[in-house]
């Protein structure tokens, strides 16, 4: 949206500084460089795009262009204030990257400012933490086991590691506690094809000729429906007219049950 609005005004200062002294008109050419770079530039990370003009504008010095493009350095620079509580504030709404890429632009290309100090002391403990702690709330408990690795990493003995500690402990029990409920949900959908199939053989004194999750047909829509949100997969079903065997798949795509007309059984 920054980039966008500073386009608008772009014509505008162009027309200015055609008297600026010293200064050769600029080649189209030239022009159609810069708004393809200006196109590219991100406006969550306003150090990178202040770098590319730089260089753009140091290239191009003898030309009208590389006033406007100083005006709008200046113009990206002076709107670097209170860049860090916007990053927060991103993050609590859950838009952890863009968060993340401006707290990192901050750090790096602004660490003589306010923002880029704040972020800097950021990144070196708290970042970690406070990522893991919304990718938890995301249920991303892999990913927030990773940036608590990245950490151990970084400081294999930092002054609140139990801190960190309390939060993998957090995330194991989390991922536990999911893989029970992703088990019993496979389970009970294992269950309730067993009973569609001895249904169905009731009913037209066969099994079907094919069975896969996306292609159920046994009668009941509203079963069929749970059990395609609970599994992943069907597999090896075969059939006889004394009974059926098949493989069912959790959605985390490792537990698996052998159903057959008699028994459920799980499968190592």
């Amino acid at each position: 949206m920054l980039f966008r609005t500073l386009m608008l005004i772009f014509t505008g200062w162009l027309l200015v500084s055609s008297g600026c002294l010293g200064k050769k008109a600029t080649p189209d050419e030239v022009l159609k460089e810069l708004e393809q770079l200006r196109s590219n530039l991100d406006e969550d990370a306003s150090g990178e795009a202040i770098a590319k003009l730089e260089k753009f504008r140091d290239r191009y010095s003898r030309f009208h262009v590389s006033t406007i493009v100083s005006q709008e350095i200046a113009k990206l620079r002076a709107q670097v204030k209170g860049r860090f509580h916007v990053a927060r504030e991103l993050a609590r709404e859950g838009e952890l990257e863009r968060a993340e890429k401006i707290i990192r632009d901050l750090a790096h290309h602004f660490a003589a400012t306010d923002d880029g100090r704040w972020a800097k002391e950021f990144l070196g403990f708290d970042f970690y933490l406070w990522k893991a702690n919304h990718l938890i709330r995301d249920q991303r408990f892999d990913e927030a086991e990773e940036s608590l690795n990245e950490l151990f990493k970084k400081y294999p003995a930092p002054a609140r590691i139990s801190e960190a500690e309390r939060m993998l402990d957090a995330i194991t029990q989390a991922q536990a506690g999911r893989a029970r409920t992703v088990q019993a949900q496979a389970r009970s959908a294992s269950v309730q094809l067993q009973v569609l199939l001895r249904s169905y053989y009731r009913k037209h004194r066969r099994y079907p000729g094919a069975l896969a999750l996306d292609q159920l047909d046994l009668d009941q829509p509203i079963v069929q429906s749970k059990i395609k949100g609970n599994l992943s997969a069907i597999s090896d079903y075969q059939f006889s007219d004394g009974g059926f065997s098949l493989i069912t798949v959790a959605k985390d795509g490792k537990t698996r049950f052998r159903v057959t007309q008699g028994e459920i059984t799980a499968v190592d």
